[in-house]
C-alpha cells in the first residue's frame, strides 16, 4: 500500500527533474526565428540536443543567381559523438540540399540558387552530444554569359551585270554594287550560279554605282544572266543601306557608267 502510494510522487518528480534539464531554445531555434546571417561572417553557436535544444536556424539573402555555399566546423575540444545535419532550405524551409556529417566536425553544402531569401539550418542528432560551432553563408554569383561574338564579316548580294572577256577568257565581271553601296577596292567574294560556286573575285575597281570585279583562277561554268556575286565586307558597314539618291547617268551602250575595259592586246 505504501508503495502505491509513493507511485505518483515519484513519477512526478521524474517529470519534475527532466524539465529542469531541458534548456529552452532561443528564438533561432526554429525556422520561424532564423538569425540573420551575412555571406562570409562567421557565427558561433551552440546545440544540446541531450537537453532537448537541438536546432539553430539562420537566414541569408543572395541578390542574384549564382552558389550559396553553408558550411559547419565544430569547435568543441571534445568532437566525439558527433551527429548533426546542416541544409540550406528555401524561405518555407523546403529542404534544397542536406547532408549529414557522420561524425566529421566539418561539413558542407552548396547549391546553384536564383536570387532571394534562404535559410541555413544546423541540426543535431537526438543521439548527439552537445558541441559548440561556427557556421557560415558564402556566395559566389554566377559567370555572366559568354558575350556573343560579332561576325567580323558579312555577305553583301548584289547581281552580276556583265562579264568582261578576251576571247575565250572571262577575266572579270562587272556587278551592280558600288561606292554608294560601300563597296571598297579589296573586297573579296565569290560567284555564285544556281546554287553552286563558280569562281572567286576581288574587286578591283569601284565606282558610284557599281564595281568591277577580278576572276582569281578559272571559272567552272560560264557566267550566266543568273549569276550572282556574294562579297565578304567588314560587319557594321550597312551595305545595302545607303543612300542611293544621286542621279543616274545611263547610256544604251553602258547603263551604268562602268568604263569601258581596256584591250590589252589594242596595242
Amino acid at each position: 500500500m505504501r508503495s502505491a502510494r509513493l507511485r505518483p510522487a515519484v513519477l512526478l518528480l521524474a517529470a519534475s527533474l527532466s524539465s529542469a534539464c531541458a534548456l529552452t531554445p532561443p528564438p533561432h531555434g526554429y525556422p520561424t526565428g532564423a538569425l540573420f546571417l551575412a555571406p562570409a561572417r562567421p557565427y558561433v553557436d551552440r546545440v544540446n540536443c541531450p537537453r532537448k535544444d537541438c536546432e539553430r536556424w539562420f537566414r541569408t539573402r543572395v541578390g542574384e543567381k549564382g552558389d550559396l555555399r553553408a558550411s559547419v566546423q565544430v569547435t568543441s575540444e571534445d568532437k566525439s559523438a558527433l551527429r548533426y545535419s546542416l541544409m540550406i532550405t528555401d524561405r518555407e524551409a523546403k529542404t534544397l540540399v542536406r547532408d549529414a556529417s557522420g561524425g566529421a566536425a566539418h561539413l558542407e553544402v552548396k547549391r546553384s540558387v536564383p536570387a532571394g531569401g534562404y535559410l541555413v539550418g544546423v541540426v543535431a542528432h537526438k543521439d548527439s552530444r552537445a558541441f559548440d560551432f561556427s557556421v557560415r553563408v558564402d556566395f559566389e554569383p554566377a559567370p555572366p554569359p559568354p558575350v556573343k561574338k560579332k561576325p567580323e564579316f558579312e555577305i553583301h548580294s548584289t547581281p552580276v551585270l556583265e562579264s568582261v572577256g578576251y576571247g575565250q577568257d572571262t577575266v572579270a565581271v562587272l556587278i551592280e554594287s558600288g561606292e554608294k553601296r560601300g563597296m571598297q577596292v579589296g573586297f573579296r567574294g565569290r560567284l555564285i550560279d544556281d546554287g553552286e560556286t563558280i569562281g572567286s573575285i576581288v574587286i578591283e575597281q569601284v565606282f558610284p554605282d557599281g564595281s568591277r570585279a577580278k576572276i582569281e583562277g578559272a571559272l567552272s561554268s560560264p557566267v550566266t544572266h543568273a549569276t550572282i556575286a556574294e562579297i565578304r565586307v567588314p560587319a557594321g558597314l550597312g551595305i545595302g543601306n545607303a543612300p542611293d539618291d544621286a542621279p543616274a547617268e545611263p547610256s544604251d551602250d553602258n547603263p551604268f557608267g562602268f568604263p569601258e575595259p581596256e584591250d590589252p592586246d589594242r596595242n
